[in-house]
C-alpha cells in the first residue's frame, strides 16, 4: 500500500531525457583528416569540398573536432616520418597499402561499388571521381576520325599552344584549358569522353592505429560522405559521384556525359 505513495510522483518523468541533460558531452581527441592530393577538380580543391563536409557532419557532435590536411604523398610522408598520424585518410585508386587502413564495419550493400573491399571486408569506399577527355579543335576534327585524334594527341601544353590540334587530360587539365581558352590563350576546342588506363577514383578509409574511441565518429562520416546529398554537391567543383543516376548539373555538358559513362564495374580493385 505505500507504493502509490512512492511511485506516483515519478510517473510521467523522462529520467532518460534529464540524465542526457546532465551527461558529460562526448570528448574526443583532435580528429584529424589527411586529403592525398593525386587528381584534381574542374575547379576548386578537393580538401576544400572534404572541408565543408566534415563541417557539417561534425558540427552536430559536441565534443568532436576535426581537422583536415590536404597533403601531397611527398608531403604525407613527411608528417608520417615526424610522428603526425592520420584517423581518415583520403586517397587515390592503389596509392595506399591495405596494411595502413583498418577494417570497416560496413557492408557491401552499404557502398556504391566494392572496388575498397577484399572479400566480405571493407578497407575503403570510394566517393568522387575523375576521367580522361579527349579535347580537339573544329579544324582537327575536320581533317581527322577519331581514332586518329586520339593516336596524334599532344600533351596538354602543346594543344594550349597550337602544336597539335587534339590532346587527352582529365577533368583538371580540361578545365584549366576552358578557363585558357576564355581568356583568349588556348584555341577553341570540343571535348568528350575517352578512354583512360589509370583509374581515377579517390577512396576514404581508417588509419590502421585509428582510436577506437573515435572509430564510430569517423565512420559515420565516411558514410555522410557517400549520401546522396553529399554526393550531389560535387557538381560545384565539377568531379564524378560514384552513386549513379543522380541528377547533376555540371557546368560543361562533357561533365555530365564523363558522368553518364562512368562504370563502377570498370573500376578494378583498389588493392591488387
Amino acid at each position: 500500500w505505500l507504493s502509490p505513495r512512492i511511485y506516483l510522483p515519478g510517473l510521467g518523468v523522462d529520467w532518460y531525457g534529464l540524465w542526457q541533460e546532465h551527461a558529460e558531452p562526448v570528448r574526443l581527441e583532435m580528429i584529424e583528416i589527411w586529403h592525398i592530393a593525386d587528381f584534381k577538380p574542374y575547379v576548386g580543391s578537393l580538401g576544400g569540398w572534404l572541408e565543408k563536409r566534415a563541417e557539417e557532419y561534425f558540427s552536430k557532435i559536441d565534443g568532436a573536432y576535426y581537422k583536415v590536411h590536404a597533403y601531397t604523398r611527398e608531403q604525407a610522408l613527411e608528417q608520417l616520418a615526424r610522428g603526425s598520424r592520420p584517423d581518415i585518410i583520403s586517397f587515390s585508386h592503389g596509392s595506399v597499402l591495405i596494411t595502413d587502413l583498418a577494417a570497416l564495419e560496413i557492408k557491401e550493400t552499404e557502398a556504391c561499388f566494392s572496388s575498397g573491399f577484399v572479400g566480405e571486408t571493407a578497407y575503403a569506399l570510394p566517393y568522387c571521381a575523375s576521367g580522361q577527355l579527349l579535347l580537339y579543335t573544329p579544324e582537327a576534327a575536320a581533317k581527322s576520325e577519331r581514332a586518329e585524334l586520339i593516336s596524334s594527341a599532344g600533351t596538354a601544353a602543346e594543344f594550349r599552344s597550337g602544336k597539335v590540334g587534339s590532346c587527352i587530360t582529365d577533368i583538371r587539365g580540361a578545365g584549366d584549358l576552358d578557363r585558357a581558352q576564355i581568356a583568349g590563350k588556348c584555341p577553341y576546342f570540343e571535348a568528350e569522353p575517352a578512354e583512360g588506363d589509370i583509374p581515377l577514383v579517390q577512396y576514404l578509409g581508417l588509419a590502421a592505429q585509428i582510436d577506437e574511441a573515435k572509430r564510430p565518429y569517423c565512420e559515420g562520416f565516411i558514410r555522410s560522405v557517400i549520401t546522396e546529398g553529399s554526393q550531389a554537391k560535387l557538381a560545384g567543383i565539377g568531379l564524378l559521384p560514384i552513386r549513379q543516376g543522380l541528377e547533376m548539373k555540371f557546368d560543361r555538358a562533357w561533365l555530365g556525359e564523363l558522368y553518364a559513362r562512368f562504370d563502377p564495374r570498370a573500376v578494378p580493385p583498389c588493392f591488387g
